[in-house]
């Protein structure tokens, strides 16, 4: 088994929570580009995004509609990060 190991020396993140609700149609562009879709999802709350995580969990969803969490990560004044995932 691998291990892990805490990091050091690295700023504390302050996260913004938010949540979205994902019919048909959305589930289907979010296979298609998820970074695309989730960084135009976001983009009237948040002005820049460095990278987009997205959890299997959401991609491989064949519900007709899903909740999904989305944490907006800020470290410093260059990280900006959406973290999503299933409820």
């Amino acid at each position: 088994m691998g291990n892990i190991s805490r990091r050091h020396g690295v700023d504390a993140a302050a996260f913004e929570v938010f949540e979205a609700q994902l019919d048909g149609e959305d589930l289907e562009a979010v296979r298609s580009d998820p970074e695309k879709f989730f960084r135009e999802l976001v983009a009237p709350e948040i002005d820049q995004v460095n990278s987009v995580i997205v959890g299997t969990k959401v991609l491989n969803d064949n519900a007709g509609q899903i909740s999904v969490s989305i944490f907006h990560q800020i470290a410093g004044s260059h990280v900006s990060r959406i973290i999503i995932d299933q409820e």
